[in-house]
């Protein structure tokens, strides 16, 4: 039998390519039988039956641009019914978040990958499976992400989104992303995708994985594409909250210039455009929760007028605040002017209201050698 003309499911008709004569052909397939694990659907559709139709309209591959959300399990169970996708923004970071569904009868959790690939008919995975994204698991960039344990029929969502900055394409390009859940009972890893000897394998194994899904992704610039972009990794991977305030340094950088210091589900997010060559900006004080992994983003937009001088930099630092009783709080930072800044006063009464400290606990700086055209 052709490939691509023995696909559909729960007994509907579909139109497809009939390979190799590439005529269109109306096929009709009953459902073999229904997923019985975490799934990802293909589309609104899909209700995990197999073989499956196959499309790149997965609703579960979810871009976000340049919003972490604070609550992804919630806000991605409340509208599952809905496709929430965004178009990704090129050259900035992006957020992607993976949602899925537990048709199992067991309790089951999961491992997820994602995958990036220039628009293709045909997504084998030697297009596919270098291209990985990357996300903050326990602290570490590992290039999978973690589905929590949900029990029958209740949705699991990456706390924690992927990362992905798609860099720009010719106007006749696009992507697409490939995602695949790893499970107990259906282990998956880039490692062990089969070796095809045909188109006709190669689809089958799509149709008859309900664990991979694709979808097409637009893409689109940002007119205010700022010129730093970072996002750092931050953790607390223990089990008591602990009080935070970020600070962004900026250092010999051009009047006019927009800095933006965002994490929403810390509740950090504050723009603020300089008014000197040298300033120092304050997130308001914040607690972590316990467990926490995220990112802390910095965007730095410049005048377009001006010119990023060669000694520019720009330096964003994370204190914790302690109890002036606490071995570490010899170590307190000494704001000098800033002392008395709303910020360093309020984080230092989340730490301790009669006495406390701010104690840095990491920094990553921007230096800028050239001008940015």
């Amino acid at each position: 039998m052709d490939a691509l003309s023995v696909f559909a499911k729960n007994g509907d008709t579909f139109l497809a390519y009939k390979y190799p004569s590439l005529l269109l052909a109306k096929v009709k397939i009953m459902t073999d039988y229904i997923w019985n694990d975490i799934y990802i659907r293909e589309s609104l559709t899909d209700k995990g039956a197999v073989p499956s139709v196959g499309n790149s309209t997965s609703p579960d591959i979810i871009c976000m641009q340049n919003d972490q959300i604070i609550d992804p399990i919630k806000q991605f169970s409340a509208n599952y019914s809905l496709d929430p996708n965004r178009p990704a923004i090129y050259n900035q970071y992006n957020f992607m978040y993976i949602r899925s569904k537990n048709l199992g009868s067991q309790n089951s959790e999961g491992k997820v990958y994602l995958f990036w690939l220039t628009a293709s008919l045909l997504m084998l995975p030697e297009q596919w499976k270098q291209n990985t994204m990357f996300s903050n698991v326990d602290g570490i960039m590992q290039p999978y992400n973690i589905l929590p344990k949900v029990s029958e029929n209740q949705i699991s969502v990456t706390k924690v989104p992927f990362i992905w900055s798609p860099k720009s394409l010719s106007s006749n390009e696009h992507y697409c992303t490939v995602s695949a859940v790893s499970t107990t009972l259906h282990p998956w890893d880039p490692g062990r995708i089969p070796e095809f000897q045909s188109i006709e394998s190669f689809v089958l194994w799509v149709r008859q994985s309900a664990n991979i899904c694709s979808r097409n992704i637009t893409t689109i610039y940002n007119p205010l594409q700022p010129d730093v972009d970072r996002v750092d990794l931050f953790s607390n991977p223990f089990s008591d909250p602990v009080p935070l305030l970020v600070q962004v340094k900026c250092n010999n950088i051009p009047v006019g210039t927009s800095v933006t210091i965002i994490c929403k589900p810390l509740g950090v997010d504050l723009t603020k455009v300089t008014t000197s060559k040298t300033e120092v900006i304050f997130s308001s004080g914040v607690t972590c929760p316990e467990y926490f992994n995220g990112y802390i983003e910095t965007r730095v937009t410049r005048n377009r007028e001006e010119k990023w001088p060669d000694d520019a930099d720009i330096t964003t630092t994370v204190y914790m605040g302690v109890s002036a009783q606490s071995k570490v709080a010899k170590y307190a930072q000494d704001f000098e002017l800033y002392d008395n800044h709303p910020s360093v006063l309020q984080t230092k009464q989340l730490a301790d209201k009669n006495n406390g400290a701010l104690v840095a606990v990491g920094a990553c700086t921007t230096n800028f050698k050239q001008d940015i055209v």
